[in-house]
């Protein structure tokens, strides 16, 4: 099997408590992978894999994280990403991270402007993540803010996009993922999140399409159906959002399930032993991701580009290779007109 990208899920404790974390709040807020286990898992990974991506939980509340670094990179690991939510890297840790920056770039999680950031991650969460971002530039860490989309963040997008490049002129982007929320017990108890609408998806597209025209870097990750709203509003091929499910990635979670992705639940691979790697090529659902078999996509032109994230599918109360319809909504809107543009205020000038 060839693949690009291990995802690694090291714990999944964290020290907040986000209000559509689809970890926590569906899989629950305990449990870490063994060092020894760890280690193990990046050694079969090594050569297959060329990337990296630790992730949890908050991966730096996983006390062994840079012993894993450091063993990766000896492995031979091109690159190392590293998603968090910021609070929990001082000085020391940036400092560390820092004399490794040839080999690891970090996500720090910004989700819009402070008064929203905090209203999901708790008081002082955006000021402690956005001195983070500041220190790991300092230290010339490569970094990228991702910006989970609600409905609430969707209006004030271009003010925070234009706000985060202006104070942190280094960053390498920004990412943007629309909120995926499924079902009973995946939202912190009392809220009420919603998806984006098919509409909205088309407003985020064009913001999107027209920030990055304008220098402020920005794109979609993790939601490929919005490809055809990028690439008709003139957004880089190069640079749109591919899935890796069944193509170059794979996900081993904290518990030992094996998924094609961090995001997916479902232990499609079985749980991990030796060997495992070597053994996912040949069964029958690493074959029907890597062709996109999916309900609804084995016809459809966009299959290829796109084929309905399933984590975002399964969450909507789909089975695994089903279809919620959604892709269809979004599609049949792109070809019928334009978003509406109330909401895209385009503003450069940080």
């Amino acid at each position: 099997m060839s693949a690009t990208c291990l995802d690694l899920e090291v714990t999944r404790r964290c020290n907040l408590r986000c209000d559509y974390c689809f970890v926590g709040w569906d899989r629950g807020w305990s449990g870490d992978l063994d060092r020894d286990v760890a280690l193990a898992i990046v050694d079969e990974g090594a050569g297959r894999f060329e990337m990296l991506h630790l992730t949890g939980g908050e991966p730096f509340a996983w006390s062994p994280l840079l012993d894993l670094v450091d063993h990766a990179i000896a492995r031979g690991y091109r690159e190392i990403l590293i998603n968090s939510n910021g609070t929990l890297l001082d000085e020391a840790k940036i400092e560390a991270l820092g004399a490794r920056r040839t080999h690891v770039r970090i996500s720090v999680s910004l989700d819009g402007p402070a008064e929203l950031h905090d209203r999901v991650r708790g008081a002082g969460a955006f000021a402690a993540a956005d001195r983070a971002i500041a220190g790991l530039l300092r230290a010339g860490v490569p970094t990228t803010v991702m910006t989970v989309v609600t409905r609430p963040v969707l209006p004030v997008l271009t003010r925070f996009l234009a706000e985060v490049h202006g104070r942190h002129a280094g960053l390498t982007g920004v990412t943007f993922f629309p909120v995926g929320v499924g079902g009973s017990g995946t939202q912190k108890p009392g809220t009420a999140h919603a998806s984006l609408t098919p509409s909205e998806i088309g407003e985020l597209a064009l913001m999107v399409a027209l920030s990055d025209r304008a220098g402020l870097t920005c794109g979609i990750g993790a939601y490929p159906i919005v490809n055809p709203w990028l690439r008709a509003f003139g957004y880089p091929e190069e640079r749109l959002y591919q899935c890796g499910a069944g193509r170059g990635r794979v996900c081993v979670h904290a518990d030992l399930g094996v998924s094609s992705c961090h995001p997916v639940k479902e232990p499609i691979y079985g749980r991990w032993r030796p060997g495992l790697f070597e053994a996912i090529a040949a069964t029958e659902a690493h074959a029907r991701l890597a062709a996109r078999d999916f309900d609804g996509c084995r016809t459809c032109p966009e299959r290829e580009g796109c084929g309905h994230c399933r984590a975002f599918v399964t969450a909507n109360g789909a089975s695994f290779f089903g279809n919620d319809g959604v892709c269809h909504e979004v599609l049949s809107t792109t070809a019928a007109e334009p978003p509406p543009t109330r909401r895209v205020r385009l503003n450069v000038v940080p």
